[in-house]
C-alpha cells in the first residue's frame, strides 16, 4: 500500500500561483526534484472604478484557471498547491462583511491605492490607540506611528 501511494506521488506536481503587485505567474514544479516543469506569467490585471485603483481579482483567477487547464494532463494532478504573495493585495470589508467593490465586477481594492491625507491621518491615529488598529491577530500589536 505504501509503495502504491509513493508511486502516485512521484507522478504529481506542485502548483505555485504567485500574486504580485506588477505581475502574476504560475510555476509548476516536479514533486520529486522541485525542478520547474512549466512557467507562465502576465501583468497583474487592474482597473479603476469611481476614482479608486482595484485589482481585477476575477480576471486574475480566470488567468490562473486557463493556465492550469492548458497544462498537460499529467502536470495538472497536483500533490500540493503553494500560493505565494509577493505584493500585498487586500480588500476593504463592509459592515455586511462583503468586499467593498463594484457590484459584480470581482474587484478588490489595490494596496497601491493612494489614500487622501485625511484617511492616512485616521490610520496613524488608530495606530496610537492601545489595543487598537492591527491588534486583532497580535502580529504587530505594538504598532506605533511617531
Amino acid at each position: 500500500m505504501a509503495a502504491s501511494i509513493e508511486n502516485n506521488m512521484s507522478a504529481k506536481t506542485i502548483l505555485v500561483p504567485v500574486d504580485g503587485a506588477s505581475n502574476i505567474k504560475l510555476e509548476t514544479l516536479d514533486f520529486e526534484t522541485l525542478a520547474t516543469v512549466h512557467s507562465a506569467s502576465t501583468d497583474s490585471p487592474g482597473t479603476e472604478h469611481e476614482g479608486l485603483k482595484y485589482n481585477a481579482t476575477g480576471k486574475e483567477f480566470d488567468w490562473f484557471d486557463s493556465i492550469i487547464q492548458s497544462l498537460p494532463k499529467k502536470d495538472r494532478a497536483a500533490a500540493v498547491v503553494a500560493p505565494v504573495a509577493r505584493g500585498a493585495s487586500g480588500g476593504l470589508v463592509g459592515a455586511d462583511n462583503s468586499l467593498m467593490e463594484a457590484p459584480g465586477e470581482r474587484l478588490t481594492l489595490a494596496y497601491t491605492q493612494g489614500y487622501p491625507d485625511a484617511v492616512n491621518r485616521c490610520v496613524r491615529q488608530a495606530g496610537r490607540l492601545e489595543g487598537g488598529f492591527f491588534s486583532g491577530d497580535g502580529s504587530i500589536a505594538i504598532f506605533r506611528v511617531r
